[in-house]
């Protein structure tokens, strides 16, 4: 399965921090900072309205947006994030 355009791509890369942090035991409510790149950044709206779904208001982190000029493998976006580990 291909994921084609910027808000799918960052949906489904929402979806794997999530999955990560449910594997070390924490959540998007314990995500502190986020580094968003994206090739074009025509795609910012889209992209931030994608990224606001998977926090409540009062959980925003702390996050850069970037244009950079190329990600690997032809991604139009990457999303990296920080987060604590509950009870750590």
């Amino acid at each position: 399965m291909s994921i084609i355009g910027a808000r799918a791509e960052a949906k489904q890369a929402m979806t794997n921090i999530g999955e990560i942090l449910t594997y070390a035991g924490s959540s998007f409510k314990h995500v502190i900072n986020c580094n968003i790149m994206v090739t074009n950044m025509s795609d910012f709206q889209d992209v931030n309205e994608t990224f606001k779904n998977f926090f409540t208001a009062d959980t925003y982190p702390a996050r850069s947006f970037f244009q950079v000029v190329k990600l690997p493998k032809n991604a139009l976006v990457m999303i990296d994030a920080v987060a604590v580990v509950a009870g750590q």
